[in-house]
């Protein structure tokens, strides 16, 4: 757990951490990692050190990828350009992800930031500042997400 080392804005950190770690309340891995068939936590790496993606491939084979803050504007990610260099933690890593998501992209996977306005357009707003993104036709799977920008799956 690289992060642990700089403690300087959280001095208790290694406390916590360590502790939920030894109850098996966090799992601490490196790269790629399954959460469940299809649903996968990416290391991107370039935004912070520990900048993760999520992509999900339903059962139906649609793909959803979210970038985190690896990339702010969904037109940007899909035209392959990353964060300027003063939002970046490595270069390289953000650039290494966004041609990723432009790979992706252009084999119709759903991209999905976690700044873009643009995204509050689409779907049925339930609420006001909440939208439900549905993308099943059999409504098993919803997104919902919201004016503040946080994002929830729904299964």
């Amino acid at each position: 757990m690289d992060l642990l080392k700089k403690q300087s804005y959280f001095p208790n950190q290694s406390m916590y951490l360590n502790s939920l770690i030894k109850t098996n309340q966090i799992h601490s891995f490196d790269g790629t990692y399954s959460l469940l068939p299809g649903l996968q936590i990416l290391f991107t790496g370039g935004h912070t050190p520990g900048s993760q993606a999520l992509e999900w491939i339903s059962p139906s084979g649609m793909q959803i990828l979210f970038t985190g803050d690896e990339c702010y504007f969904i037109e940007e990610c899909k035209n392959g350009i990353g964060l300027p260099k003063e939002a970046a933690f490595s270069l390289k890593r953000n650039r290494d992800f966004i041609e990723y998501i432009r790979i992706l992209n252009g084999k119709g996977t759903k991209i999905l930031t976690l700044h873009d306005p643009s995204i509050l357009q689409e779907g049925e707003e339930i609420t006001p500042g909440v939208r439900v993104l549905d993308f099943f036709k059999n409504g098993c799977c919803s997104i919902f997400i919201s004016d503040l920008c946080s994002t929830q799956f729904s299964l």
